[in-house]
């Protein structure tokens, strides 16, 4: 029996004691959300270069087995084809720089085409060119607006890129020129999920050895805690995890786009020369 004038509401301790249970359960139950949320989004990053790597190969199989090229050349004016003649899989600069117009951040009709080498007709779906963690934004001129980026993801650049004819290094035209790596399909890269701070242009460069270190104009992405995903020649893909502490520094700032040199000894570095191309050709010293 309720004695008159008493009416049931919590006491100001009971109910500070209710938010603290409400805080601690926030606290534990916080953490394994985060982390589901960043396991659901690697994923979703791993399937999206699935994707990407399966129309890549479809392209290949309905063009007399020869592959894209990894990039579009914007260089006509040194005696290098016109831009519209280059089969590359995807267009559109994404760099922070300006080089390019800057409606390419943003545009994705550049990403799917058609033009001649794009394999848009066969991914069809602009939402698998990007990383899900991938937050990266671009604010176009005169305006307040932050946009998302369009693309993550850029191609081994030893896939038909033209200038690697300059530089020696090991170039796959067609399917039959795979018995050149070492490690075959399985072992040869194709899609990278690259590092915001270098995404530019549709291609991935690979590391030179040169004067004692490691150069690498392009990073991979760490958004992964500290992974990324990595597509092969034979389909697969790969959530690789990076150890080198300048990849992992430099690799989200959104101010350099010049890339970084690194100790030789670094297995990360080796690791991609390895999944880029044939040891050989290509390293200096």
């Amino acid at each position: 029996m309720k004695k008159p004038g008493q009416n049931g509401a919590f006491t100001l301790i009971e109910l500070l004691v209710v938010v603290a249970i409400i805080g601690v359960l926030a606290g534990l139950l916080l953490p394994a959300l985060s982390r589901a949320r960043a396991t659901a989004q690697t994923v979703v990053c791993v399937g999206n270069q699935r994707q990407l790597t399966l129309a890549w190969r479809l392209y290949t199989e309905d063009n007399r087995n020869h592959y894209p090229w990894a990039t579009t050349l914007y260089f006509a004016d040194v005696g290098w084809p016109a831009v519209e003649l280059q089969p590359a899989w995807s267009r559109g600069w994404m760099g922070y720089s300006g080089v390019r117009p800057v409606e390419e951040r943003t545009n994705v009709d550049l990403m799917l085409g058609p033009w001649p080498g794009s394999i848009g007709a066969y991914s069809r779906v602009a939402g698998i060119y990007r990383c899900p963690s991938d937050r990266s934004r671009w604010r176009p001129e005169r305006t307040r607006e932050r946009t998302l980026r369009v693309r993550s993801y850029s191609m081994n650049r030893n896939f038909g890129f033209p200038e690697a004819r300059v530089f020696e290094l090991s170039v796959f035209h067609k399917e039959a020129d795979l018995r050149r790596h070492a490690a075959g399909p399985s072992g040869l890269s194709v899609f990278w999920d690259e590092s915001e701070a270098t995404l530019a242009g549709t291609d991935f460069g690979d590391p030179t050895l040169h004067v004692g270190e490691w150069v690498l104009g392009a990073l991979p992405a760490t958004r992964h805690r500290n992974a990324g995903t990595v597509s092969f020649a034979d389909g697969h893909v790969e959530i690789h995890r990076w150890t080198d502490p300048n990849l992992l520094a430099n690799s989200r700032r959104t101010d350099l786009n010049l890339g970084i040199s690194t100790a030789p000894e670094s297995p990360d570095f080796r690791w991609i020369e390895a999944a880029m191309r044939t040891t050989g050709p290509g390293i200096t010293e």
